[in-house]
C-alpha cells in the first residue's frame, strides 16, 4: 500500500522518477493494480535477499532503519537514490 501511495504522489507532483520496490512480504500486484494503475510503467519489484524473519544490518551512516523492512533495501541502493523510510520499531534503535 505504501508503494501505491508513493506512486500516486509522484504522479500528482509530475515527477518522472523511476521507483524500485524491495519486496519483503507477499505479492503486492493486486493492490498496486487497484490503487496505482499503470504502476508497472515506472516501478520495478525485486525480492529482498532475506525473508522477513531474518534481521538485516540496519545502519545507513548515522540513520537506523527497520531491520525487517527498510534495511533490506540497502543492497540495492545506489549513489543519488532516495530511500523512503516508513518507520522503525523501538527495539531496532539499540
Amino acid at each position: 500500500m505504501t508503494l501505491a501511495a508513493i506512486l500516486r504522489g509522484l504522479n500528482a507532483a509530475g515527477s518522472p522518477s523511476p521507483v524500485l520496490d524491495v519486496r519483503v512480504g507477499g505479492d503486492p500486484t493486486r493492490i498496486l493494480n487497484r490503487y496505482a494503475p499503470g504502476w508497472e510503467n515506472r516501478a520495478r519489484l525485486v525480492d529482498a535477499q532475506d525473508g522477513f524473519d531474518t534481521a538485516a544490518g540496519n545502519a545507513l551512516g548515522d540513520l537506523r532503519l527497520d531491520p525487517h523492512y527498510e534495511a533490506k533495501s540497502l543492497p540495492f541502493l545506489r549513489e543519488g537514490d532516495l530511500l523512503w523510510a516508513v518507520g522503525i520499531r523501538a527495539s531496532a534503535l539499540t
